[in-house]
């Protein structure tokens, strides 16, 4: 599965376990987040819904909910805070797991089931580029996960 964003800075991918990872190592440097808005479509399709029942804390369902242009400048903050820490080589290439190459996307990777990898392993190395682009992604302004 794939969370899809969208914003001011464009369109940006991330499968779940990266996205996960991601919202982890931006709380761990300091990223509290404010809460996202709810979709503009909420209570269409939700019998009953009001914009109070929206559950703030709601960063992964990609349901169309809104994150606000602070939360983004915050979020950016802290992964920018992390960057010099991510290493420059490919610390994937270690564990002997081989790299699925695909046009205009990052490098991907078929993982053992309860892989033990960390952020830094991830995001490090070919991905460092596409980290940093995340990170003017999110100076770009709000967005919406789908």
């Amino acid at each position: 599965m794939a969370v899809f964003l969208r914003g001011a800075g464009g369109d940006f991918v991330w499968n779940n376990r990266g996205w996960a990872m991601l919202v982890h190592l931006a709380w761990d440097h300091g990223w509290r987040p404010v809460g996202t808005l709810p979709p503009t479509h909420w209570g269409m399709h939700e019998p009953g819904a009001v914009p109070g029942d929206w559950p703030r804390a709601d960063y992964v369902t990609g349901r169309g909910q809104r994150v606000r242009e602070d939360d983004a400048r915050n979020l950016a903050e802290a992964l920018e805070r992390c960057v010099d820490d991510l290493p420059n080589h490919d610390a994937l290439a270690e564990k002997g797991i081989p790299p699925l190459q695909a046009p205009a996307f990052p490098v991907w990777r078929h993982m053992e089931s309860g892989a033990s990898i960390s952020p830094f392993e991830v995001f490090g190395g070919p991905n460092k580029d596409g980290f940093r682009r995340f990170i003017a992604f999110c100076r770009a302004g709000g967005f919406t996960i789908w």
